[in-house]
This record gives structure tokens, sequence and C-alpha cells, in this order.
């Protein structure tokens, strides 16, 4: 059975401003892939995100791993609750993942920000609306992994989908180009007060720190430095340039999905990616990874929906879609 794929830009700042250019095209776009995906009726939807050090840090870091259950935290951008997190399938999918030669970890108290329940919250009207399994990928911290491991993730999902008697949704949030830096440094840049954090997530200190970061105030500088990084844009101070938006680049990796050839992002490096499009640019990979589910199921080619730069949410936003095919959007009498 085909997969319904949707990939989709995420940021907090579409949360927190809601008189920036370009939020209502934007609202617009996701109001429709929201409506096309309540026709789809997914069973279950799949969904492939990053975190901001909220969830995961550098004690311990998985390249892939899946959430058998999951919580979402209230942070900027983001909805808080329990995701209806389908414990079996999540744990069938996992195996079949590794019988595909890919060692995903498995969570089964797994922590997400709204890098996962933005995107879902939007797309269906909360985090706890349709079953959803989510899959981390860690995009944000190195070493991260290749597009040709992100597609092989991709190809094992879509192998476990098609075998299904069931709709299965796969949604990438993420992406495209921007540099999430300003809020999210990495290790090597990070201040003495923000390390021990990134490391420990605020459970214990480390390096000899008595006074590690708690995760609360992690969230609150967060949204502190994000809404200063608005203003900042607003007013001019900051350009483009100094958050890395590549709007070219964007497009030309939209039109590369929507070729509907994920085999073709094995040859593409992670380096180049963040080179053309700024670290957060590595959050493309989700994207491939969902094409590339949609591509082993025998879905319709993706099409784009949106690719503009919006400087104000501080990254260049993208949404694009497979085409439901005939009779996906059937009614079934009995769905509970």
């Amino acid at each position: 059975m085909p997969v319904h794929m949707i990939g989709a830009s995420h940021s907090p700042l579409i949360e927190l401003y809601s008189d920036a250019p370009l939020r209502p095209e934007l609202l617009d776009a996701f109001h429709a892939r929201a409506e096309t995906l309540a026709a789809f009726d997914p069973d279950v939807m799949v969904v492939l995100g990053s975190d901001h050090y909220t969830g995961f840090h550098y004690r311990m870091l998985p390249s892939f791993c899946v959430g058998l259950a999951a919580t979402a935290v209230d942070d900027a951008g983001g909805t808080p609750g329990r995701l209806r997190v389908p414990i079996d399938l999540a744990t069938d999918l996992a195996r079949h993942i590794r019988a595909c030669d890919i060692d995903i970890a498995v969570s089964h108290d797994m922590v997400v920000d709204h890098g996962f329940s933005q995107v879902i919250a939007r797309l269906t009207g909360g985090i706890d609306t349709v079953p959803t399994i989510p899959i981390f990928i860690s995009s944000n911290t190195e070493p991260r992994p290749s597009p040709r491991r992100a597609r092989a993730l991709g190809t094992a999902i879509g192998l476990w989908a098609q075998a299904l008697d069931l709709r299965v949704a796969v949604v990438a949030s993420g992406g495209l180009s921007h540099d999430p830096s300003i809020a999210f440094p990495p290790l090597e840049e990070a201040t003495p007060d923000i390390a021990p954090y990134l490391v420990s997530g605020g459970a214990n200190g480390w390096a000899g720190s008595d006074d590690a970061m708690t995760r609360q105030e992690w969230l609150e500088r967060v949204r502190l430095l994000t809404e200063m990084a608005h203003d900042l844009l607003r007013t001019g101070e900051l350009e483009h340039d100094d958050v890395r938006l590549n709007p070219a680049w964007d497009r030309s990796f939209l039109d590369a999905i929507a070729c509907n050839d994920p085999y073709r992002f094995d040859a593409w490096t992670t380096e180049e990616m963040i080179d053309a499009g700024g670290p957060g640019a590595a959050e493309c990979l989700h994207w491939i990874a969902a094409a590339a589910a949609a591509f082993e199921a025998g879905s319709p080619a993706p099409v784009i929906d949106l690719c503009a730069p919006a400087p104000h949410f501080i990254i260049g936003i993208g949404l694009m879609h497979t085409p439901l095919v005939p009779d996906d959007d059937r009614p079934r009498p009995g769905k509970q």
C-alpha cells in the first residue's frame, strides 16, 4: 500500500509571531496538508525529526532512535504532552530496521521538543490524535549520518510499511537552509556554562561543574535567544547571510526530492549540504528518509507546496507531499 509522505519545516518563531511575513501562506499550506492527511486517514504516522538538546545529549547520542513511548516538552514553538505511540507497531518497525542492517536505537521514554511536536500538531490538531512513531535522526550534532544512511533508513521504513495492511503516513520535520547555532551551539563552541547541559541535559554535573543548567533553564534561554534573533532580523541588524539562508539551494533540494529518485542522494555528503545551507540544512536528511520510504512503497512523486526564505522565522521554509493515489481517500467503514 502506498505511503503518504509529507515534508515540512519547523521553527519556534512560527508559533511565537502571528504577524510575521509569509506566515499566512505557510499556515494555508499546513492547512491543505492537514486536510489531505485527514483524507488519507492514516492508521499510523511515522515522524522523522530532530532534537535541540532537549531529550538527546552528547552523553549518549545515537544516529537513529525509534521512540517506543514519547513525551513532548513545553518549549518555544512546541506542543507539550504525551504522544500516542503504538508500542507493538513501533517495536516491530525497530526490529525490521535492524533486520535491514541498520543498528537503530530504541527509547522507552523518548523526550521530544518542537522538532517533532510542532509539525505533528499542525497536521493533526494535536500530538495524540493519530498513532505516531517518532524516529530521531541526529542531524544537529556531529558526527551526523550521511544522506546514504538516511536514504537506507527510509528504504527500510518503506519496505515495512508496504508489507502492512495499514495506511502509513511518513512525515519529515525540519530544514531547509538555516543556522540554528545562535540558540543551539555545538559542543566545541559552547561556553563553560552551556557545555555541561549539552552533555548531561541537566541530569548531573559534568567536568567538575556543580551548577549545571537545568532543562527548564535551557528552554528559557533558547526562547530568549530565538526572540532576540528575530528582532535583529526584523530591524536589519542581522541579514540572510548571518543565518545562512540559501533560497537557491532550498529550491534545488526540493526539486531533487520531487524527482522521485532517492538513490541520487547516496552520492551526496552531509558536509556539502551544510556548506550550502548552513548546519540546519542537515535536517534535510529527514526529508531524504521520508522520500525514500514513499518511493519504496510505490507512492507517487512528491510535489512542492511552498518554498521560500523566511528570515523572520530564521529558516528557509519548505512544504511538500505525495498526492493521494486513487482510493486512498475512501472512507473505511468501522474504523475506530
